[in-house]
């Protein structure tokens, strides 16, 4: 289980958030980071946010499907 607290001595989140998360030492943790609606060869997947972010998601389960190979 992720373990979440907001330590003391530091003013309270501002959204729903934690200051820190810390997870199992048994357990694998993944960062994915930079993702945008960019086909593989570099260009936007299309002009609006819909195609974008719909490619965005793909790309994130493209990486996640990396993680177990």
């Amino acid at each position: 289980m992720i373990r979440r607290w907001s330590p003391a001595g530091l003013a309270p989140p501002v959204g729903q958030y934690s200051h820190l998360a810390a997870v199992p030492a048994d357990h694998e943790l993944v960062f994915i980071s930079g993702r945008i609606g960019a086909r593989e060869d570099g260009t936007l997947a299309g002009p609006d946010g819909e195609s974008q972010t719909r490619q965005a998601f793909a790309n994130i389960g493209t990486l996640l499907g990396r993680v177990v190979d």
